[in-house]
């Protein structure tokens, strides 16, 4: 017995619904990952702009302090 076109239209919209459904949850986990690495991208680059901040704060106090320590120190004069 031939099926009627009917249930034949009504198995493709379930398998549609189905599918879609599939990729719908697939969709949300690619959203989550993508979210997480955008994320972690924008700690990564604040980090990495602390540390340079931090790198230079340090190395501008540093060379204040040689030139301080160099000025104090007595110096000999030495003739010809």
């Amino acid at each position: 017995m031939p099926r009627s076109g009917k249930t034949s239209g009504v198995a493709k919209q379930l398998l549609v619904l189905i599918a879609e459904a599939d990729m719908k949850a697939h969709q949300f986990w690619i959203e989550i990952v993508a979210l997480g690495t955008a994320i972690a991208c924008g700690l990564a680059l604040l980090l990495a702009t602390l540390g340079a901040a931090a790198a230079t704060v340090a190395g501008q106090v540093e060379s204040g302090q040689t030139a301080a320590s160099a000025s104090s120190r007595p110096q000999a004069v030495r003739g010809r």
